[in-house]
Formats: structure tokens, C-alpha cells, sequence
């Protein structure tokens, strides 16, 4: 399996850092011609995988093993 570095670099995303967490930068796929001041791309880094997705044109991806690794936060709702 590819690092995530090389997924990413790979797919043309330039971001600031390689840590945990999420990130907002610059779409390969949609800019420009979108405002240079926006960064559509939503990055997350967590558990040794990587995924996208631009708020703009639906670029989206990730690495990993197509298992799901990477788990979304969940939130639960006080009933009354």
C-alpha cells in the first residue's frame, strides 16, 4: 500500500503538513477558475489513511485497503 504522501501527491493535493487531522486547501480538480481565496477540499488524515472531497466538483477519495478503515465521528442526540 502506497503511503499517504504518494496517494496524495498522486492526485495533486498540496497540503501544509502530513499530520493527523483535517485540513482545507486548493482543488486540482476545480481551481481555478474558482475564487483563489476559497479552498474547497476537505482533507483528513487519521489511522495512517487519507480522504477528500471538494465542496465544489465532487473530487473525492481516499487510501486504504476499500475496507472503510477510516471511521467518521458520530454524534448521538439527548432523547426526552
Amino acid at each position: 500500500m502506497k503511503d499517504i504522501s504518494q496517494v496524495l501527491m498522486d492526485n495533486r493535493i498540496n497540503l501544509k503538513h502530513y499530520g493527523e487531522g483535517n485540513q482545507k486547501v486548493k482543488c486540482p480538480s476545480c481551481q481555478p477558475p474558482h475564487n483563489p481565496k476559497d479552498n474547497p477540499l476537505s482533507v483528513t488524515i487519521e489511522n495512517n489513511t487519507v480522504v477528500w472531497n471538494c465542496h465544489h466538483c465532487d473530487f473525492k477519495g481516499g487510501s486504504g485497503d476499500g475496507s472503510n478503515s477510516f471511521k467518521p465521528k458520530t454524534y448521538q442526540t439527548r432523547s426526552s
